[in-house]
């Protein structure tokens, strides 16, 4: 029996181990820098986006002569790519950026 048949089908006398209990707490003390960390990240994100964001407008909002866009399409356009080029620029840098390194809670 090759190692594939072996995970795949073990024979009958293969004993089944269960996992062992999981404690959520227990967890969650060992991993309380990281969820203080995710839930700064989501504070933060939910302050100031929309709130803060929506209240930038054009220089030219309402002078005569403005466009369209200034009057119309400036700030929706203007919140939304700020916060999405924001979300996926922060993304990219996690993704090369391994700070703090590993620790006894985990490593990557």
């Amino acid at each position: 029996m090759n190692s594939f048949s072996a995970i795949f089908y073990p024979s009958p006398a293969a004993k089944i181990r269960l996992p062992e209990r999981v404690e959520p707490l227990r967890i969650a003390g060992r991993l309380w820098v990281w969820i203080l960390a995710v839930f700064v990240n989501f504070l933060v994100c939910l302050a100031v986006f929309p709130a803060l964001t929506a209240l930038v407008e054009s220089a030219d909002r309402g002078r005569p002569g403005s466009t369209q866009w200034e009057n119309k399409y400036f700030n929706p356009v203007g919140c939304f790519l700020l916060f999405n080029l924001g979300d996926y620029a922060g993304r990219c840098l996690a993704s090369l950026v391994r700070w703090p390194g590993p620790t006894r809670a985990g490593a990557w």
